[in-house]
């Protein structure tokens, strides 16, 4: 056998291998709270409100202060999960394995249909396995996976050709666009750049087509059907954001730092981007810029510009590593022999040490999650008027008022202070708040707790933590919860 056919061999075993790591901790953790948040707790909470006929509703209440930057699909799907509260957890978990899954198979035909032939289709989706953000993803369960698998299934749909295959794409970027804000972004720049090269025509028909597949059923629910789709994302998301976007330095360095993932010691995103920043460059200086460097260069601007929110975490990276991976992939395809392709997983696998993200780590049940806890705690105090800053606490201990995601319904009442005065009004009077659960201690200040920057910045606002520092003291602070209650 030849050296050339052995690396090839010891490359598809190697890929075989981390793919299986891959299932072994999706098999491993689907019991388990481990990777457990409030994000999951406000598609929890969501899901729970739309089986009840909650849909984004237009005015918020002192009962329910309804707002979340969360799209229809991204939380529509858990309502068909079985169960309720934490018994869907182990069913979402695998429902956002499954996306991931779908995310790096259908990368893998986009490959093959660039002429990545055999096992040289899966180098994309392999490179891609090596890093933090695609493990992060598989364990996490958050939604942006499902909206990418859909993009990347509109870009291998425009591959194909075919007269039907502009509008059938158009129609899955508005699925992803329904499912996350973001999405669709990265696929369309690359599908537009590819149209725009064979005329204007084409492409003037695909921006058409995709502006009709967005925008009528949008229409159709914000003024036909009275679902506030506006008021409750793009307004927040683009026109009056709910939170103090970062300036272009520090977005541009806490971007960075993410990429580097260093508490998860997981080094492989930064030369799979750098390579890719590389060959873009390169590409563009000899002006062979085509439909892949559009789409790697539009997935570092959708990162870059996602990561002004201050809240931004690893998710924000998925669809760029994704894509990074693809593009690297494809472009050094001649110059990566079998032996070279080895030596690069090999070195992929050491600096990203996938195997620790997804294996190592408690798995605590998910009786004993952090949300579960502070659940039990609520129940032995006297019932009050208790605002929550988890959703799955709320979902929990079904207290009031309801709010799904407090960061952006204190953006929302904005325009509706009567709420937010009955909330925080003097005296006991019907709908005053008398306890907060937060996720932090909001006077604790490090690196771990952010505690005067979360309320004032990342989540709520300036005004919510002068309130808290005038009439509030913490009257319990453990690792899962700060409960705060008015000062006497």
């Amino acid at each position: 056998m030849e050296r050339s056919e052995l690396a090839g061999l010891l490359t598809r075993a190697l890929g075989l291998a981390l793919a299986g790591v891959a299932l072994a901790a999706i098999v491993v953790h689907v019991p388990s709270a481990r990777m457990l948040s409030h994000v999951n707790g406000i598609h929890l909470l969501l899901a729970d409100l739309l089986t009840r006929g909650v849909f984004y509703p237009q005015v918020p209440t002192a009962e329910l202060a309804y707002g979340t930057f969360y799209q229809p699909l991204a939380f529509a799907p858990v309502a068909l999960l079985p169960g309720s509260g934490l018994e869907k957890v182990p069913w979402l978990r695998i429902l956002c394995a499954a996306d991931v899954l779908a995310c790096l198979g259908l990368l893998a035909a986009v490959a093959a249909r660039v002429n990545l032939r055999s096992w040289l289709a899966w180098r994309p989706s392999a490179i891609a396995l090596c890093t933090a953000p695609v493990g992060f993803c598989l364990l996490a369960m958050r939604d942006d996976p499902r909206g990418v698998w859909i993009g990347i299934l509109a870009m291998l749909v425009h591959l194909g050709g075919g007269r039907s295959a502009t509008m059938l794409a158009a129609l899955l970027l508005s699925a992803a666009f329904f499912t996350k804000l973001t999405a669709p972004f990265a696929p369309f720049c690359a599908i537009a750049f590819d149209l725009g090269r064979n005329g204007r025509a084409p492409l003037m028909r695909f921006v058409l087509a995709t502006s009709v597949a967005c925008g009528v059923p949008f229409a159709i629910l914000q003024w036909g059907l009275h679902v506030d789709l506006l008021d409750n994302g793009i307004r927040l998301a683009l026109l009056e954001p709910a939170y103090t976007p970062r300036d272009a330095l520090h977005t541009t360095w806490r971007m960075f730092r993410d990429m580097l993932a260093v508490p998860e010691r997981s080094f492989a995103l930064i030369p799979i981007a750098a390579t890719s920043l590389v060959v873009l460059v390169g590409r563009a200086a000899r002006r062979h810029f085509e439909w892949l460097d559009a789409l790697a260069l539009a997935g570092f601007a959708k990162s870059w510009l996602a990561y002004r929110n201050p809240g931004a975490d690893y998710n924000h990276l998925f669809d760029l590593t994704l894509f990074t991976a693809l593009h690297v992939g494809v472009r050094a395809c001649e110059w990566l022999t079998p032996l070279r392709t080895l030596l690069g997983f090999l070195a992929l696998l050491a600096l990203g040490r996938p195997w620790e993200l997804l294996l190592m780590g408690d798995r605590p049940p998910l009786h004993q999650a952090s949300a579960a806890r502070v659940a039990q705690t609520l129940a032995t105090l006297p019932p009050v008027q208790t605002l929550v800053e988890d959703p799955l606490v709320q979902l929990l201990a079904k207290t009031t008022p309801c709010v799904p995601d407090c960061g952006v319904v204190f953006g929302r009442l904005r325009r509706h202070p009567e709420v937010r005065a009955t909330w925080f009004g003097s005296g006991a009077t019907k709908g005053t708040i008398e306890r907060m659960v937060l996720l932090f201690d909001p006077f604790e200040n490090t690196e771990q707790r952010p505690g005067p920057y979360w309320y004032g910045v990342v989540n709520f606002d300036r005004e919510f933590y002068a309130e808290l520092v005038a009439h509030w003291h913490v009257v319990l602070a453990s690792a899962d919860a700060a409960i705060l209650e008015r000062r006497p």
